[in-house]
């Protein structure tokens, strides 16, 4: 995929976010997951996951004393290949002599460096998890390039290659929609609201009507802006999926979708023609928000189709069951979608970037 369509930015203006797409050593990298880490030494440093194809890689900002910020970058190399000379690898050392006292030296692809320090420290996820784990910290002849050994709780072993960068260096695709990483805007929570609320009418207060119809209304409304406001910054992908939406209705208000062939067909492939396109477009989106899109597209007729037969053909008084029966083919299509997409997506692969090679991301 390539950048958004917003002017990119650089590390200066702003921390990334998650789902942002960034230039780095000629490859565009995709922001995935936040998290921390700090020690009682007081080092503070936020990390941002990043991926590019296969590789994976990590920005760091560092917080030092004086509240100045540096910017680190790692990649994940294979921890095998990380020796201890005259030892065998790191993590078969590190098992026999325990991580009390580390190495002075270590060798990666030819390269030698040189034992400096070690912290042992928190670090935190955005999920809230917090695991313990000890750095090793060891630097090349010319102190250009960091390789470090991360020996978790767990007994997990995980090895890093790396260098410190300008904040320049770095230029992120910028996000119009600021507001999008706040989760009280995130689809999964607006339309947690919306199923609350629907709860709240038919297990405590059980009444139809016209509290029926605000209820409808509301489930409607809050469906459209969950499903509409995580891609405002990505307008190509909201057009085309609002189109779809409008599209499917139609056929599916002459052609039902689980009664008829021309339905059916759209069925399967409206979501897997979406998945296409936007493995083809300029977006931020994850993978996952993108199937979660996608998934409202096919849901999103669905839902006001079975309202419209709901009120037309359910005989009074309305009762729960109904209400879940006019919902249940949303329901079907939400599942339908995202194993479509889910489908699409491992044949296309994680992404239509390529693998950088290692060999031009290492100093």
């Amino acid at each position: 995929m390539t950048a958004a369509s917003s002017d990119p930015i650089d590390l200066n203006v702003r921390d990334p976010r998650a789902g942002d797409l960034f230039l780095f050593k000629n490859a565009t990298w995709k922001i995935t997951e936040r998290s921390t880490y700090q020690n009682d030494d007081g080092y503070q440093c936020v990390e941002w996951t990043c991926e590019a194809g296969s590789v994976e890689a990590y920005l760091l900002k560092e917080t030092e004393d004086n509240h100045a910020h540096k910017w680190f970058f790692t990649l994940t190399i294979d921890e095998d290949a990380v020796t201890v000379p005259s030892s065998g690898g790191i993590v078969s050392w590190i098992k026999e002599n325990d991580k009390a006292q580390p190495p002075q030296d270590l060798h990666y692809r030819g390269q030698s460096y040189h034992y400096a320090d070690k912290t042992e420290g928190m670090y935190d996820n955005d999920a809230g998890e917090r695991t313990k784990k000890t750095t090793w910290d060891y630097w090349d002849a010319g102190h250009r390039n960091n390789l470090a050994v991360e020996i978790w709780e767990t007994g997990e072993v995980d090895c890093y290659l790396g260098y410190y960068i300008q904040a320049g260096d770095v230029r992120i695709s910028a996000r119009a929609n600021a507001l999008a990483d706040h989760p009280y805007f995130s689809s999964d929570a607006l339309k947690g609201v919306g199923w609350a609320a629907f709860m709240v009418f038919y297990f405590v207060i059980q009444v139809g009507g016209v509290f029926d119809q605000i209820l409808t209304f509301a489930i409607g409304a809050l469906l459209l802006f969950a499903w509409i406001f995580p891609v405002i910054d990505a307008p190509q992908v909201a057009a085309l999926s609002v189109v779809t939406a409008a599209a499917l209705g139609f056929v599916f208000w002459h052609f039902p979708p689980l009664t008829t062939a021309v339905g059916f067909l759209f069925f399967l492939g409206a979501p897997y023609a979406l998945a296409w396109f936007l493995k083809k477009t300029s977006h931020s989106l994850s993978d996952k928000a993108a199937r979660l899109h996608i998934a409202y597209a096919l849901e999103i007729p669905l839902v006001f189709l079975g309202f419209a037969h709901y009120f037309k053909f359910a005989p009074a008084p309305h009762d729960f069951g109904q209400y879940c029966l006019a919902l249940a083919p949303a329901v079907l299509g939400a599942l339908v979608a995202w194993g479509m997409v889910s489908l699409a997506f491992s044949r296309w692969g994680p992404s239509d970037v390529k693998t950088p090679s290692i060999e031009g991301l290492i100093r």
